[in-house]
């Protein structure tokens, strides 16, 4: 609203003066109404001076402005205000490290925070881990033998039968043709599914050479 200049500040404050005296009109006992100051100060300058710096009814900036909030509120609500205002920075509610306004943190830890938790890559052929996303690389090579478990009994490639190889066998051969650590690498399906294959290519060339 304020964008299109359909409720400007200088209305909001006229009004907030309205509501002001309204409220002083049926504050009772006679002490003058708690939502505005009553004090009674001996001079201009000391007067000048409690309006500046003292008033807790003073009004002040939200001190997150940097951040791009705009709000302007009492001294005795500033930190009921900071309590809670959207463009707070606060630490990541997952502990990654980064800071984040408020309003941005839902999207923060579900998009962008290396914190937020991920299905292994290797969900659908049956490892059912979870864990923070930046743990992705340390996950693939401690369950990189699952992993490869899982993808042979899933694609069913025909050189174990060829060999006449039971799986444990086939997995010994590989992981010691893998000079490279081609298989520790592989932080997919389809990576590690070209990984066998070329290892599967390297064992056969060794096989027709001997």
């Amino acid at each position: 609203m304020e964008a299109t200049r359909f409720w400007p500040i200088e209305r909001r404050e006229a009004v907030a003066r309205d509501l002001l005296r309204s409220l002083d009109a049926v504050s009772t006992g006679g002490a003058g109404s708690k939502f505005r100051c009553r004090d009674e100060l001996e001079t201009a300058e000391k007067l000048a001076d409690h309006v500046a710096t003292r008033c807790r009814f003073r009004p002040v900036r939200c001190r997150n402005l940097v951040q791009g909030c705009t709000a302007e509120v009492s001294a005795c609500r500033a930190e009921e205000h900071d309590a809670a205002c959207a463009f707070k920075l606060l630490p990541c509610e997952q502990g990654c490290g980064a800071t984040v306004a408020r309003r941005q943190m839902d999207r923060h830890c579900v998009t962008a925070c290396p914190m937020k938790l991920a299905n292994c890559p290797f969900y659908l052929l049956g490892c059912e881990s979870a864990f923070p996303a930046c743990n992705l690389g340390s996950h693939c090579q401690q369950f990189v033998r699952t992993h490869v478990r899982l993808l042979l009994d899933h694609n069913q490639i025909t050189m174990a039968d060829r060999l006449e190889l039971d799986l444990e066998e086939r997995l010994a051969l590989l992981e010691k043709c893998d000079c490279d650590g081609t298989l520790l690498k592989a932080l997919d399906v389809r990576a590690l599914t070209s990984a066998l294959a070329e290892l599967e290519k390297k064992m056969s060339a060794q096989d027709g050479g001997s």
